[in-house]
This record gives C-alpha cells, structure tokens and sequence, in this order.
C-alpha cells in the first residue's frame, strides 16, 4: 500500500473511532450494546463513499465498489437491526454474558471494546483501496 492511501485510512480510523463511540454512549443509554452490531456493519457504507470521493483510480470502479460495498453493509445493518432491536429492550445473549464476565468494570470495557470493533471497521475497510 502507497502513502496516498494512509491519509484515507486514517480517516477511516477517525470516522470509525467516532461513530463507535458515539454508539457506546447511546448503547449504554438504552442498555444494550447489541446495538454495535448495527453500528459496525453500517460504518462501511460512509467509510466506502468517502474513499470514493477523496480517493484516486478509475471512477467507473470506485462508485461500482459503493454500489456493492454499500449494498451490502446497508443488507447486513437491516437485517442485524431487525434482529437487535426486534428484541429490544432485551439484550442478546452474548452481551448479557460479556456484562456479568466484564462485573463492575463493564463500562470500561465495552468503551474498549467497541474501540476494537472502530479498528476493525477501519481495518477491514482498507480492502477497498486497492
């Protein structure tokens, strides 16, 4: 990967680390981190317009890679939302367990965690620069 690319994913990282973060305050608000789930599948869609626009190579493929990247992230957000907040106020399983594990220290480190989902997000979202 050149250096014209690191600018990009570091604004992928930003956007990334803020929405999740954004997300672990709401999450907390309505108590139910499930709501990440949604929040990281739909991040893609952003993170991919915006290295569409800001980035270089044939125009042509760059708005195919939103048109199917996008579709894609907006498929998962829609069918991860039904699934979460169709249960909502109830937590899924695998957060009702990561809270007792996680004891008195849960806030903290779901901030963490959700700070992992931010950098797999940016992570993940560097594939469609090449």
């Amino acid at each position: 990967m050149t250096n014209e690319f690191l600018p990009l994913i570091g604004l992928a990282a930003t956007f990334a680390a803020g929405l999740m973060l954004a997300v672990w305050v709401v999450a907390w608000r309505i108590n139910n981190l499930g709501i990440v789930d949604i929040a990281w599948s739909i991040g893609f869609l952003p993170i991919v317009l915006g290295f569409a626009l800001l980035g270089h190579g044939d125009s042509c493929r760059r708005w195919l890679m939103v048109a199917m990247a996008g579709a894609w992230s907006i498929r998962l957000a829609l069918h991860l939302g039904v699934r979460v907040l169709g249960h909502h106020p109830q937590e899924d399983v695998r957060y009702v367990r990561l809270r007792a594990d996680w004891g008195a220290a849960a806030r903290q480190k779901s901030l963490g965690f959700f700070g992992f989902q931010a950098l797999i997000l940016a992570g993940l979202s560097a594939v469609f620069l090449v």
